[in-house]
């Protein structure tokens, strides 16, 4: 028998792939996801379009009705957006505009696990910045790296994702002035911070923004996201998008979410508030180093993080174990829940820490 794996590319077959292990659960708090459900009104709207649309027909090709709806919602331009099958499509279409082998990316870590794996498939170079601590970017360690290595994409999740720490506006704009590689910035959990974003693309056309309706807008499993850029960067994306990469359903579902977005001002400042009570007790506990969030989630380091996810997962609370990953050591991470989800997972928490 030949060999099926002889063609494919070496950058591919040595990625460690992203995967996410089963268990069972009966309070999931593992994905960063919203666990307030979009309201049964946008449901029942949705479902009667979905009846009455006769599903034989390609949906919008260019998705012009919910870019302009998206146009509305950020204050951008309709012609500077295109939407995708979530955000991470996204992000590995536009880094798939600049990146080849000897192009690098520079990424700050410990972050989303998926940006590497974009860059390595794209047989690109991986420049690391790391964390000098968990409640700022590394400001001057990542300019001298930018200036020093030059790299053609830079990639930032902004609250990064494991650790909820958000990049400030002046430190972007240094970024942005020093550097001319595309820089993305993963907007995925903007809603719960304070710091969006949108002025620096007015100046700066080197920024790409992307954003998800997946966290919350409670949307997660029906895949939306969009990306946000100068409207010449939007065509040369458009070019490599696949067509008709979003399904009739999901455009439709998204602009119902938009046209009543009102719905969701709550669910999202109630897990704010829950995050912060979060914090501040999770600190009253002793053993336990939790850091500060601006997202939908809570980051913090245990003695020992095996035994700690072991005794949650034992009376069915699923968080992330994330101490495998390098700067993470004996880290977990919790999502924001329901306030008697996370009353369950304090209580638990405090018996389970060494």
């Amino acid at each position: 028998m030949k060999d099926p794996l002889k063609k494919i590319r070496p950058e591919i077959l040595k990625i460690s792939a992203y995967l996410l292990k089963p268990h069972p659960y009966s309070i999931k708090l593992n994905q960063n996801e919203n666990p307030f459900d979009a309201p049964d009104f946008i449901k029942e709207q949705l479902a009667m379009k979905v009846l009455q649309r006769p599903w034989g027909r390609y949906p919008d090709f260019y998705a012009t009705g919910l870019c302009q709806k998206l146009a509305t919602h950020t204050g951008w331009v309709p012609e500077g957006i295109t939407v995708g099958n979530g955000s991470n499509e996204l992000l590995q279409l536009a880094l798939h505009l600049v990146l080849e082998r000897g192009k690098k990316l520079l990424l700050v870590t410990p972050t989303f696990a998926l940006y590497r794996i974009i860059g390595l498939s794209n047989a690109a170079s991986i420049l690391e910045v790391s964390f000098e601590n968990f409640h700022e970017f590394p400001g001057r360690r990542l300019l001298e790296t930018i200036e020093r290595e030059s790299p053609e994409a830079l990639v930032f999740c902004s609250p990064n994702n494991p650790t909820g720490t958000s990049m400030d506006e002046g430190m972007l704009r240094q970024i942005l002035e020093l550097t001319d590689g595309l820089v993305v910035l993963d907007q995925a959990y903007h809603e719960f911070s304070e710091y969006h974003g949108i002025e620096a693309m007015k100046i700066h056309a080197h920024l790409v923004i992307t954003r998800t309706f997946s966290k919350a807008m409670a949307a997660a499993g029906l895949r939306v996201g969009y990306l946000m850029a100068h409207p010449e960067v939007i065509r040369q994306v458009n070019k490599v998008k696949l067509p008709y990469n979003v399904n009739f359903v999901t455009l439709a579902a998204a602009e119902a979410m938009l046209d009543n977005f009102s719905s969701f001002v709550r669910p999202i400042q109630e897990l704010v508030k829950e995050r912060r009570r979060l914090y501040r007790e999770m600190s009253e506990i002793d053993g336990i180093e939790v850091f500060p969030s601006q997202a939908n989630f809570l980051l913090f380091r245990v003695r020992d993080a095996a035994r700690v996810f072991g005794a949650l997962q034992q009376k069915g609370i699923l968080i992330r174990d994330v101490s495998s990953t390098p700067g993470l050591e004996n880290c977990l991470r919790v999502t924001v829940g329901l306030s008697h989800e996370n009353e369950q997972f304090l209580s638990v928490l405090k018996e389970s820490v060494p």
